[in-house]
């Protein structure tokens, strides 16, 4: 008996263990997500390589670590650890293509960070072609804008020594006109990308090329993708992050403590309590009529009923409308003790697609046992459940805690992370995959003249001047 109660014990401490570094791993990969961010690579390596440490079968930590060691000049470790990743991947995984799409582009990128544009431009283009499946334009535009930096950046004259010139190379008007039509493609999938646009105006500037008229069509674009007046706050791109018409279930989870109504979404003037109410219910407008809607609230305390507690299919969407319109605010933040409860609101059995939309403005305060949240999200797995998740929270290093248990309730589950930009009236996605922090921007372009008069088209790139 003794013997038996040993191996139990022992089995509970790995398996706490087990959980605890998985919750440590996201708040690493967070810390990392943040640092490359702002550039500080060595840092960003640090805590990308603790997360992949720590769970070595995370495509994602696999992918930005091996991104953040190629940044750091060890080109073939980088690459090696992104064949790695791309072994991670499984064709019955539902995000399968999303996956590969994005590890092209990391390839590309870290061939890119070692100065071979000539084999990046394969890997990108297989990543645009798979990414146009799945229509997300954020993606699209970083992709278009890296690969007309690839197509500039290729230069297969090699480079050139002259007297009073520092080591460049050559690239024609053929090249510049090759890469501002990525760049304009860019701008067409998102005429926010700055970086496509600072890209754009270069070359543009440098061929004498007419842009006003562009620029004036990106300021139609933005204008044409936000949403009607009456949710005129937000852009609609939220629809298509997090697709809820995809679901036959969907729990509206909500945060009703009293931080939503101290804190205000600063762009509005309004408190984070009514805009979470307005998110709701423009959500609400659309879903597909045949949707069995549910409601549950989070709130009070630990140990409190909550203050709504209605199975998924007992409303009708006027009747949900009615119940968000008249939530109110209560106490603190028991995240995970709703959590770990919602699933029984659910009625249908595993086969039928369910999602959990949880928004929130806090991070977990109360345990439940040893249960971790990030634990009790991989247990989600076989029943067909996922979680999205909205929150008010800024994405920085002050919410590490925060983000690393909504990112990983998301990525057990297949869901997305989306937080509402404060300043700018947005919604944004959180991404783990540093896609949004790989934008390159060219290197000035001064006209060359080591071949004059024979060739006049010709501009300059010094290689110093990429870093």
């Amino acid at each position: 008996m003794f013997a038996q109660w040993l191996m139990t014990l022992l089995w509970c401490s790995l398996a706490t263990g087990a959980v605890y570094a998985q919750k440590n791993a996201y708040q690493h990969y967070y810390r990392g997500a943040m640092h490359y961010g702002e550039g500080h690579y060595k840092q960003a390596e640090a805590h990308f390589r603790q997360a992949h440490n720590a769970v070595p079968d995370n495509f994602y930590f696999a992918v930005a670590l091996g991104v953040a060691m190629s940044r750091a000049g060890h080109h073939e470790a980088g690459r090696a650890l992104l064949d790695r990743a791309n072994r991670l991947l499984r064709p019955k995984d539902p995000e399968y293509t999303i996956k590969r799409a994005a590890w092209h582009f990391f390839v590309g990128i870290s061939y890119l960070y070692a100065g071979k544009a000539r084999y990046a431009i394969a890997h990108i283009k297989r990543a645009i072609a798979m990414e146009e499946h799945s229509g997300d334009e954020r993606k699209l535009s970083v992709f278009h804008n890296t690969l007309g930096y690839a197509l500039l950046l290729h230069q297969g004259q090699g480079a050139y020594v002259k007297a009073g010139l520092a080591l460049h190379y050559h690239v024609y008007r053929q090249d510049l006109e090759r890469a501002v039509e990525q760049f304009e493609k860019a701008l067409r999938y998102n005429p926010h990308n700055t970086v496509a646009l600072l890209n754009y105006r270069t070359i543009a500037d440098t061929l004498g090329l007419p842009h006003t008229q562009w620029l004036a069509y990106a300021d139609s674009l933005a204008q044409q993708r936000q949403l009607t007046p009456a949710f005129s706050a937000m852009p609609a791109r939220i629809d298509q992050l997090l697709q809820l018409g995809r679901y036959e279930d969907v729990l509206f989870l909500v945060d009703i403590s009293g931080s939503m109504v101290m804190e205000k979404v600063i762009c509005l003037n309004q408190s984070r309590f009514s805009v979470m109410k307005e998110m709701a219910l423009y959500l609400v407008e659309r879903i597909p009529a045949r949707t069995r809607l549910g409601l549950a609230t989070i709130g009070g305390d630990c140990d409190k009923p909550p203050l709504k507690w209605m199975p998924v299919g007992s409303l009708s969407p006027k009747h949900l409308k009615d119940e968000i319109h008249y939530l109110y605010p209560d106490g603190t933040t028991p995240l995970l003790t709703m959590l770990v409860k919602s699933p029984e609101l659910f009625a249908t059995p595993d086969s039928v697609a369910k999602s959990i939309f949880l928004i929130s403005d806090g991070e977990n305060i109360c345990r439940v046992g040893n249960l971790d949240i990030c634990a009790w999200a991989a247990g989600l797995a076989g029943r067909n459940i996922t979680i999205h998740v909205l929150t008010f929270l800024d994405a920085s290093l002050h919410n590490t805690g925060a983000f690393a248990e909504y990112t990983c309730l998301a990525d057990y589950t297949g869901g997305k992370v989306v937080y509402i930009d404060n300043y700018r009236c947005s919604v944004e996605l959180f991404d783990f995959n540093l896609l949004e922090t790989c934008q390159l921007a060219i290197p000035p372009l001064r006209r060359s003249n080591c071949y004059d008069p024979i060739v006049k088209d010709m501009w300059a790139i010094f290689p110093k001047e990429r870093e």
